[in-house]
């Protein structure tokens, strides 16, 4: 379906796990949450396997942005999230994934959550994606 689509081609999709991207001081993220980026020949993805930190509310960011080392905010992400994340969650799947070409996104990315325009912000990094 992704080839249909024209998602994936024959070059495939490209896949880099993140390193620890959690930093400790996270309130609802665990430092166990795992990342992987991807790349296809039109998009970019961020798949993160969340896993709960404990003692908070039901979690569900629904916006995603990418921001440069020098704090611009570049690009906004689609954002799926398999269920809320609950406090004793350790398997939530969030996927954040937009369009882009091969010679977009290159570098290294600080990945800004939230669960809505006014709560604080989550950020995770560094994020950076894969090349064809």
């Amino acid at each position: 379906m992704m080839y249909i689509a024209g998602a994936l081609d024959v070059r495939g999709l490209v896949t880099r796990p993140l390193g620890p991207i959690v930093a400790p001081a996270t309130p609802v993220l665990s430092t166990s949450t795992s990342a992987y980026a991807h790349r296809t020949s039109s998009r970019v993805a961020v798949v993160l396997q969340l896993a709960s930190a404990g003692g908070h509310s039901p979690w569900t960011p629904r916006e995603a942005t990418l921001i440069t080392a020098t704090g611009r905010h570049v690009r906004k992400l689609l954002v799926w999230q398999s269920r809320p994340l609950e406090s004793k969650d350790t398997d939530v799947m969030l996927v954040l994934e937009i369009e882009a070409t091969p010679k977009e996104l290159r570098g290294r990315y600080l990945l800004e959550l939230r669960e809505d325009a006014t709560s604080p912000p989550l950020h995770l990094g560094p994020v950076s994606f894969p090349e064809l």
